[in-house]
Protein backbone atom coordinates (compact mmCIF):
# COMPACT_ATOMS: atom_id res chain seq x y z
CA UNK A 1 0.00 0.00 0.00
CA UNK A 2 1.49 3.33 -1.07
CA UNK A 3 1.78 6.29 1.27
CA UNK A 4 -0.76 8.39 -0.64
CA UNK A 5 -3.21 10.52 1.29
CA UNK A 6 -6.83 9.54 1.89
CA UNK A 7 -9.85 11.37 3.25
CA UNK A 8 -10.28 8.71 5.94
CA UNK A 9 -8.30 5.98 7.61
CA UNK A 10 -10.48 3.45 9.43
CA UNK A 11 -8.48 1.28 11.86
CA UNK A 12 -10.15 -1.96 12.91
CA UNK A 13 -8.36 -3.99 15.57
CA UNK A 14 -9.78 -7.47 16.06
CA UNK A 15 -9.39 -10.56 18.18
CA UNK A 16 -11.53 -13.63 17.51
CA UNK A 17 -14.45 -11.82 15.89
CA UNK A 18 -14.87 -14.00 12.81
CA UNK A 19 -18.68 -13.90 13.22
CA UNK A 20 -18.81 -10.12 12.92
CA UNK A 21 -15.75 -8.88 11.05
CA UNK A 22 -17.11 -9.13 7.50
CA UNK A 23 -20.15 -7.00 8.31
CA UNK A 24 -17.90 -4.43 9.94
CA UNK A 25 -15.61 -4.28 6.90
CA UNK A 26 -18.49 -4.14 4.40
CA UNK A 27 -20.00 -1.18 6.26
CA UNK A 28 -16.82 0.72 5.39
CA UNK A 29 -16.58 -0.48 1.80
CA UNK A 30 -20.20 0.50 1.09
CA UNK A 31 -20.03 4.07 2.40
CA UNK A 32 -22.00 6.60 0.35
CA UNK A 33 -18.95 8.87 0.10
CA UNK A 34 -17.36 6.18 -2.04
CA UNK A 35 -14.50 3.92 -1.02
CA UNK A 36 -12.14 4.08 -4.00
CA UNK A 37 -9.22 6.45 -3.41
CA UNK A 38 -10.99 8.11 -0.46
CA UNK A 39 -10.76 5.55 2.35
CA UNK A 40 -7.87 3.54 3.76
CA UNK A 41 -8.89 0.52 5.82
CA UNK A 42 -6.34 -0.97 8.23
CA UNK A 43 -7.17 -4.36 9.79
CA UNK A 44 -4.97 -5.17 12.78
CA UNK A 45 -4.87 -8.71 14.13
CA UNK A 46 -4.60 -8.80 17.92
CA UNK A 47 -3.50 -12.45 18.28
CA UNK A 48 -6.68 -14.10 16.98
CA UNK A 49 -7.01 -17.86 17.18
CA UNK A 50 -10.11 -18.17 14.97
CA UNK A 51 -10.54 -17.38 11.26
CA UNK A 52 -10.62 -13.59 11.64
CA UNK A 53 -7.17 -13.20 10.07
CA UNK A 54 -8.27 -15.12 6.97
CA UNK A 55 -11.20 -12.72 6.56
CA UNK A 56 -8.92 -9.69 6.87
CA UNK A 57 -6.42 -11.18 4.42
CA UNK A 58 -9.20 -11.86 1.91
CA UNK A 59 -10.25 -8.21 1.77
CA UNK A 60 -6.63 -7.03 1.69
CA UNK A 61 -5.93 -9.29 -1.28
CA UNK A 62 -9.09 -8.13 -3.04
CA UNK A 63 -8.37 -4.38 -2.57
CA UNK A 64 -4.59 -4.21 -1.97
CA UNK A 65 -4.24 -0.48 -2.66
CA UNK A 66 -6.61 0.52 0.14
CA UNK A 67 -6.98 -2.39 2.58
CA UNK A 68 -4.05 -3.37 4.76
CA UNK A 69 -3.98 -6.54 6.90
CA UNK A 70 -1.25 -6.44 9.57
CA UNK A 71 -0.24 -7.97 12.88
CA UNK A 72 -0.26 -6.00 16.12
CA UNK A 73 3.14 -5.03 17.48
CA UNK A 74 2.10 -5.81 21.04
CA UNK A 75 -0.68 -7.38 23.05
CA UNK A 76 -4.10 -5.90 23.68
CA UNK A 77 -6.42 -3.49 21.92
CA UNK A 78 -4.37 -0.37 22.74
CA UNK A 79 -1.24 -1.84 21.14
CA UNK A 80 -3.27 -2.92 18.10
CA UNK A 81 -4.64 0.60 17.62
CA UNK A 82 -1.18 2.09 18.02
CA UNK A 83 0.13 -0.32 15.38
CA UNK A 84 -2.60 0.79 12.99
CA UNK A 85 -1.79 4.47 13.58
CA UNK A 86 1.75 3.96 12.29
CA UNK A 87 0.33 3.11 8.85
CA UNK A 88 -2.46 5.70 8.76
CA UNK A 89 -2.41 8.23 5.90
CA UNK A 90 -5.95 9.58 6.14
CA UNK A 91 -6.80 13.18 6.95
CA UNK A 92 -9.37 11.85 9.43
CA UNK A 93 -8.86 8.78 11.62
CA UNK A 94 -11.45 6.42 13.15
CA UNK A 95 -11.10 3.31 15.33
CA UNK A 96 -14.10 1.16 14.40
CA UNK A 97 -14.67 -1.87 16.66
CA UNK A 98 -14.64 -5.16 14.78
CA UNK A 99 -18.08 -6.33 15.95
CA UNK A 100 -19.81 -3.01 15.18
CA UNK A 101 -20.63 -1.14 11.98
CA UNK A 102 -21.32 2.32 10.55
CA UNK A 103 -24.45 3.61 8.85
CA UNK A 104 -23.93 4.03 5.10
CA UNK A 105 -23.74 7.82 5.19
CA UNK A 106 -21.46 8.19 8.23
CA UNK A 107 -18.26 9.16 6.39
CA UNK A 108 -20.11 11.50 4.04
CA UNK A 109 -21.70 13.35 6.97
CA UNK A 110 -18.42 13.51 8.88
CA UNK A 111 -16.50 14.80 5.86
CA UNK A 112 -19.11 17.51 5.29
CA UNK A 113 -18.92 18.57 8.94
CA UNK A 114 -15.13 18.87 8.88
CA UNK A 115 -15.37 20.91 5.66
CA UNK A 116 -17.54 23.42 7.51
CA UNK A 117 -15.70 23.28 10.86
CA UNK A 118 -11.99 22.97 10.21
CA UNK A 119 -11.11 24.08 13.75
CA UNK A 120 -12.56 21.05 15.58
CA UNK A 121 -10.21 18.20 16.54
CA UNK A 122 -12.81 15.44 16.36
CA UNK A 123 -16.39 14.71 15.39
CA UNK A 124 -18.62 12.18 17.15
CA UNK A 125 -21.81 10.42 16.08
CA UNK A 126 -24.55 8.81 18.18
CA UNK A 127 -24.32 5.15 19.21
CA UNK A 128 -27.25 2.74 18.92
CA UNK A 129 -27.25 -0.69 20.53
CA UNK A 130 -28.29 -3.76 18.54
CA UNK A 131 -28.51 -7.57 18.89
CA UNK A 132 -28.98 -8.33 22.60
CA UNK A 133 -30.04 -4.77 23.48
CA UNK A 134 -31.69 -2.10 21.38
CA UNK A 135 -31.91 1.64 21.76
CA UNK A 136 -29.67 4.67 22.24
CA UNK A 137 -26.49 4.81 24.29
CA UNK A 138 -26.75 6.61 27.63
CA UNK A 139 -24.64 9.51 26.38
CA UNK A 140 -26.76 10.21 23.30
CA UNK A 141 -28.61 13.04 25.04
CA UNK A 142 -26.24 15.59 23.55
CA UNK A 143 -27.05 14.68 19.93
CA UNK A 144 -30.17 16.83 19.53
CA UNK A 145 -28.69 18.61 16.55
CA UNK A 146 -25.47 18.87 14.58
CA UNK A 147 -23.17 21.44 16.15
CA UNK A 148 -19.88 22.20 17.90
CA UNK A 149 -19.77 21.59 21.66
CA UNK A 150 -17.67 23.83 23.87
CA UNK A 151 -16.99 21.83 27.04
CA UNK A 152 -16.53 24.99 29.11
CA UNK A 153 -20.15 25.89 28.37
CA UNK A 154 -21.43 22.29 28.34
CA UNK A 155 -19.30 20.29 30.79
CA UNK A 156 -21.87 17.49 31.00
CA UNK A 157 -21.62 16.75 27.25
CA UNK A 158 -18.93 14.10 27.67
CA UNK A 159 -17.57 11.92 24.86
CA UNK A 160 -15.55 8.79 25.67
CA UNK A 161 -15.70 6.50 22.63
CA UNK A 162 -12.96 6.56 20.02
CA UNK A 163 -14.97 4.10 17.91
CA UNK A 164 -17.80 6.58 17.34
CA UNK A 165 -15.42 9.51 16.89
CA UNK A 166 -13.47 10.72 13.87
CA UNK A 167 -10.22 12.54 14.61
CA UNK A 168 -8.37 15.15 12.63
CA UNK A 169 -5.00 13.46 12.21
CA UNK A 170 -3.18 16.68 13.07
CA UNK A 171 -5.08 16.83 16.38
CA UNK A 172 -3.86 13.38 17.37
CA UNK A 173 -0.32 14.69 17.00
CA UNK A 174 1.98 12.08 18.56
CA UNK A 175 -0.55 10.80 21.07
CA UNK A 176 -0.93 7.04 21.46
CA UNK A 177 -3.31 4.73 23.29
CA UNK A 178 -2.09 3.79 26.77
CA UNK A 179 -0.98 0.16 26.47
CA UNK A 180 -1.02 -0.32 30.24
CA UNK A 181 -4.81 -0.07 30.17
CA UNK A 182 -6.81 -3.25 29.59
CA UNK A 183 -10.02 -1.23 29.43
CA UNK A 184 -10.73 2.47 28.88
CA UNK A 185 -7.78 3.20 26.63
CA UNK A 186 -10.14 4.95 24.21
CA UNK A 187 -11.70 7.07 26.98
CA UNK A 188 -8.27 8.33 27.98
CA UNK A 189 -7.28 8.97 24.36
CA UNK A 190 -10.44 10.98 23.59
CA UNK A 191 -10.39 12.89 26.88
CA UNK A 192 -6.83 14.10 26.38
CA UNK A 193 -7.75 15.57 23.00
CA UNK A 194 -11.02 17.15 24.15
CA UNK A 195 -9.38 18.73 27.21
CA UNK A 196 -6.62 20.12 25.02
CA UNK A 197 -8.96 21.81 22.52
CA UNK A 198 -12.05 22.33 24.76
CA UNK A 199 -14.38 21.56 21.88
CA UNK A 200 -15.54 18.85 19.51
CA UNK A 201 -18.22 18.36 16.88
CA UNK A 202 -21.33 16.18 16.93
CA UNK A 203 -23.56 14.96 14.09
CA UNK A 204 -27.10 13.98 15.02
CA UNK A 205 -28.39 12.26 11.87
CA UNK A 206 -26.03 9.34 11.27
CA UNK A 207 -25.28 6.30 13.43
CA UNK A 208 -22.61 4.10 14.94
CA UNK A 209 -24.15 0.66 15.57
CA UNK A 210 -22.80 -0.84 18.80
CA UNK A 211 -23.26 -4.57 19.23
CA UNK A 212 -24.34 -5.92 22.61
CA UNK A 213 -23.50 -9.56 22.06
CA UNK A 214 -25.98 -12.29 22.90
CA UNK A 215 -23.04 -14.56 23.73
CA UNK A 216 -21.73 -12.11 26.36
CA UNK A 217 -18.17 -12.86 25.24
CA UNK A 218 -17.10 -9.28 24.64
CA UNK A 219 -14.32 -7.98 26.89
CA UNK A 220 -16.19 -4.68 27.12
CA UNK A 221 -19.43 -6.31 28.26
CA UNK A 222 -17.65 -8.29 30.97
CA UNK A 223 -15.62 -5.36 32.23
CA UNK A 224 -17.61 -4.39 35.30
CA UNK A 225 -17.28 -7.85 36.86
CA UNK A 226 -13.50 -7.74 36.60
CA UNK A 227 -11.14 -6.51 39.33
CA UNK A 228 -8.99 -4.53 36.88
CA UNK A 229 -11.85 -2.10 36.26
CA UNK A 230 -11.71 -1.00 39.88
CA UNK A 231 -7.93 -0.76 39.94
CA UNK A 232 -6.19 -0.16 36.61
CA UNK A 233 -8.99 1.89 35.03
CA UNK A 234 -9.43 4.14 38.04
CA UNK A 235 -5.69 4.52 38.63
CA UNK A 236 -4.55 4.89 35.02
CA UNK A 237 -7.45 6.95 33.73
CA UNK A 238 -9.53 8.77 36.34
CA UNK A 239 -6.87 9.56 38.94
CA UNK A 240 -4.19 10.22 36.35
CA UNK A 241 -6.48 12.66 34.50
CA UNK A 242 -7.26 14.45 37.77
CA UNK A 243 -3.55 14.77 38.57
CA UNK A 244 -2.76 16.07 35.11
CA UNK A 245 -5.57 18.56 34.62
CA UNK A 246 -6.32 19.88 38.12
CA UNK A 247 -5.17 23.48 38.56
CA UNK A 248 -4.72 24.78 42.11
CA UNK A 249 -6.94 21.98 43.36
CA UNK A 250 -9.69 22.77 40.85
CA UNK A 251 -10.76 19.87 38.64
CA UNK A 252 -12.30 20.87 35.28
CA UNK A 253 -16.08 20.39 35.39
CA UNK A 254 -15.93 18.31 32.21
CA UNK A 255 -13.57 15.88 33.94
CA UNK A 256 -15.78 15.86 37.04
CA UNK A 257 -18.64 14.68 34.85
CA UNK A 258 -16.48 11.91 33.40
CA UNK A 259 -15.59 10.71 36.91
CA UNK A 260 -19.26 10.76 37.95
CA UNK A 261 -20.33 8.89 34.81
CA UNK A 262 -17.63 6.24 35.34
CA UNK A 263 -18.46 5.74 39.01
CA UNK A 264 -22.17 5.24 38.35
CA UNK A 265 -21.39 1.98 36.53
Amino acid sequence: MSSISYNFTIIVSYRNTEEYLSKCILSVLKQSIGFEKKVQLILVNDHSSDCSKEIADFFAAKIPDQVLSIESKGNGVAAAKNTGLKFAYGKYINFLDSDDYLSNDALEKVSSFFDSHSDVPLVSIPMEYFENQNGPHMLNYKFENTRVINIIDEPSAIQLSSASSFFLKEAIDNQEFDEKMIFGEDSKFVTNIVLKYHRYGIIHDTTYFYRKRIKQNSSMQNTYSQEFYYSTFIDEFLLRMIDEYAVDGEIPRYLQNIVAYSIQW
